[in-house]
C-alpha cells in the first residue's frame, strides 16, 4: 500500500531493481491492519506515527 505522492518510494523500489509491472499497488488505507491480516505485503509508513502501533 502506498500513499498518493509516494514517488520517492517507487522510485527506491525501481532502483532496487525491482520491475513495476510485477507490483500491485493498493490504495492506501492508513490503517496497520491490512499488514497484520497479510492483506498486502508492505505499506508506506511514518516512523513518527505507526511504529508506535507496532
Amino acid at each position: 500500500m502506498l500513499e498518493d505522492g509516494s514517488d520517492e518510494l517507487i522510485a527506491y523500489l525501481v532502483k532496487e531493481g525491482l520491475s513495476l509491472d510485477n507490483i500491485n499497488f493498493i490504495p492506501h488505507t492508513f490503517s496497520i491492519d491490512s499488514l497484520v491480516n497479510d492483506e498486502v505485503d508492505a505499506m508506506s509508513v511514518y516512523l513518527t506515527h505507526e511504529i508506535y502501533f507496532f
